[in-house]
């Protein structure tokens, strides 16, 4: 073990398991532990994110990376690279606290465009859980965004996307496969131990139906005065309409005709 082994778990004695001086928490560590070199050594390595003890019987989160070490092509051992996240995690934990009051749904982008955050909202909003969010990317969620794979990067050192972001409008796809008119602004931040992007994401589907209705409306309502229009001017009357300020706004044809004949 290096020194940064042994700043992060304690002393660690040689030739003890690495599943008894830094268990991970809830699990058969021992069993963990052999199904975690079995599977690097079938596939040349694996993963595995988990809360493990230290010596002096604190907690810590840890990303390990297990590779096989080969020789004369036998398997003689394994390397194990550890990863202390916990001030990360703790990073995310309060930041995510933040994101669950927003009003709109948000996710956080990699370079690759994938999700490595998000707020409560966004399950609401497309239906999927969670875990199964995690790990897909903007792709998934909106198949017709438009932005390439090499944009992600390109955009996490662009100045406009630090200082102002950039505006889509497109189509958001749920877990349903219903699709929905939806804005997204983009914004590249530097926050919990690395540079994202964040998409905020909002559903305007009520906000398009309202301008329809309203549209709609305004359209029945010039045909209403056309149609009020037309019987008052049919009328030998005179007919005028005038404002607060006694100015005119409407008048008939006969009214016309006696005012400027």
């Amino acid at each position: 073990a290096n020194t940064g082994a042994t700043r992060i778990f304690g002393h660690l004695e040689l030739n003890s398991l690495m599943g008894e001086v830094c268990p991970l928490e809830g699990t058969d560590a021992l069993a963990t532990e052999e199904s975690l070199r079995m599977a690097a050594a079938k596939l040349g390595s694996t993963e595995n994110y988990g809360i493990r003890s230290k010596s002096d019987g604190g907690k810590v989160w840890i990303h390990a990376t297990y590779e096989p070490i080969f020789k004369a092509a036998n398997l003689t051992g394994f390397s194990v690279v550890l990863r202390d996240l916990s001030e990360r995690r703790l990073a995310e934990a309060k930041y995510k606290s933040l994101l669950d009051t927003a009003p709109d749904a948000i996710l956080l982008l990699d370079k690759a465009g994938k999700i490595n955050l998000i707020n409560e909202k966004v399950t609401e909003l497309f239906g999927y859980p969670r875990h199964e969010l995690l790990g897909m990317t903007a792709g998934d969620l909106f198949p017709n965004h438009g932005v390439s794979p090499e944009t992600w990067s390109e955009w996490l050192v662009s100045k406009q996307m630090h200082d102002q972001g950039i505006f889509i409008q497109t189509e958001g796809k749920n877990a349903a496969n219903v699709t929905f008119p939806a804005e997204i602004n983009f914004r590249a931040i530097k926050e919990v131990g690395g540079d994202f992007i964040s998409c905020s994401v909002r559903d305007v589907t009520n906000r398009n139906k309202l301008n329809d209705d309203l549209k709609l409306a305004n359209e029945s309502l010039k045909l209403l005065y056309k149609w009020l229009q037309g019987i008052i001017d049919s009328t030998p009357n005179l007919i005028a309409a005038v404002d607060t300020d006694l100015k005119f706004i409407a008048f008939n044809k006969a009214y016309s005709v006696f005012m400027y004949r």
